[in-house]
């Protein structure tokens, strides 16, 4: 690869805009969904079921659904985007509100994780 090849690659990461927004886990046993959020939303969605693959998810409501029914009844899917936002910034106020939302209009679904405190 050629250094002028590799400079085009990294200015190309650098003004990347990932996918931020909710994530929806759901249970198709049971029906139940589970919200999250994320700046990467294929990053926390890879992370999201290894863990529950693995058998160590936090929520442990959702560790027992999936242990219970199996990794074919779940679906893992883009809830709600937040979009053109600057990838330098920090965005998770504003995606915790879109959560909060999202919860209010929805009470039948719950949150994937609990809200980390910031300091």
């Amino acid at each position: 690869m050629t250094v002028s090849r590799k400079e085009e690659l990294k200015e190309q990461y650098k003004t990347r805009k990932p996918q931020m927004g909710i994530i929806a886990v759901t249970c198709k046993g049971n029906g139940e969904t589970f919200l999250g959020i994320d700046e990467n939303i294929p990053s926390r969605i890879n992370r999201t079921r290894f863990q529950l693959e693995a058998g160590n998810h936090p929520n442990k409501k959702l560790q027992g659904l999936w242990n219970m029914h199996g990794a074919k009844m779940f679906s893992f899917d883009v809830f709600k985007r937040l979009d053109d936002q600057d990838p330098g910034e920090d965005h998770r106020e504003a995606l915790e509100e879109l959560l909060e939302i999202c919860l209010m209009e929805h009470p039948d679904m719950s949150r994937i994780w609990k809200a980390k405190k910031r300091r």
